[in-house]
């Protein structure tokens, strides 16, 4: 390892060292225990893809996030459902499943357990638009 690298480790323990411990009953320390859970990992991409990746696919997540919910609020108050609303909201969970796969593969690091929160939040709710499109559409049949 060189200078750099042993630098940045440095830093980042001494960020997370200085981070207040959540109290274990809250919800962000429930969620980011959730988040940091080993089943939520596969091997880790970071030395292909380099430092920063998780903040990378943070600021790649939230669009994503807002289209997400946008969707959702979209299709609940739709007077008509179209075709393309069925279309647009399988496309969008399966995006949203698309990242949550990219997300797990982030190392366990406080920006990997931020990204892989609202990851798992987005296909959530992506997986909701589903459901909501497919009450709508039972209940007009």
């Amino acid at each position: 390892m060189n200078e750099k690298t042993t630098a940045l480790k440095t830093a980042i323990r001494s960020r997370l060292q200085a981070r207040p411990v959540p109290a274990e009953d809250s919800e962000r320390a429930r969620a980011l225990r959730y988040a940091t859970a080993p089943e939520m990992f596969v091997p880790v991409l970071s030395t292909r893809f380099g430092p920063g990746y998780a903040r990378r696919l943070r600021r790649e997540l939230v669009p994503v996030y807002q289209a997400t919910h946008a969707l959702l609020h979209r299709l609940s108050y739709a007077q008509r459902l179209t075709p393309a609303d069925l279309q647009d909201a399988v496309a969008n969970w399966q995006r949203a499943d698309h990242y949550l796969a990219r997300a797990r593969r982030l190392p366990r690091t406080y920006a990997g357990a931020r990204a892989r929160l609202i990851a798992r939040d987005n296909e959530s709710v992506a997986r909701e638009v589903l459901e909501v499109l497919a009450a709508r559409l039972n209940r007009a049949a």
